[in-house]
């Protein structure tokens, strides 16, 4: 972890708002430090293993999300397309539809382990996808 306080702020899709204000209002930097990684570690599904699986796996996800979904005016990790693949993971399938004549572009990405999809389209042009199907509030986990 290089930057706490954006790790701290990374953790929104896995933390509650609770948890999230009890990390962040520690009262010392070595107080936060401790209950970052005690949260991590309450995560980890193999204690006995060396590296924590779930951290690891979450923090990959929001790596990805940053890099493939990042526009002009807002990082990918707190984009829609990142929220839900940073909650879900890597669709099953996306079907894409960037030029048709009667709508706006969209996609729509399929999740089959989950007999789920997502819809997002695009209204301003500039590759800014908003979600339109509902997410429940769903906490990460792997998939």
């Amino acid at each position: 972890v290089k930057d706490l306080d954006l790790a701290i702020e990374q953790m929104i899709y896995i933390a509650t708002s609770d948890e999230l204000d009890y990390i962040r209002n520690a009262p010392s930097q070595a107080e936060k430090e401790k209950r970052f990684w005690k949260f991590w570690k309450d995560k980890d599904p193999t204690p006995s293993k060396k590296g924590n699986q779930t951290m690891m796996e979450y923090y990959r996800r929001v790596k990805v999300a940053t890099d493939r979904f990042t526009t002009y005016n807002r990082t990918g990790w707190k984009s829609d397309m990142g929220m839900v693949y940073i909650i879900e993971g890597e669709p099953s399938e996306i079907e894409r539809h960037p030029f048709e004549a009667d709508s706006r572009p969209y996609e729509i990405w399929m999740y089959y382990n989950l007999n789920q999809y997502f819809t997002f389209v695009d209204y301003v042009g500039f590759g800014e996808y908003t979600l339109i199907t509902p997410i429940y509030d769903k906490r990460f986990r792997l998939h």
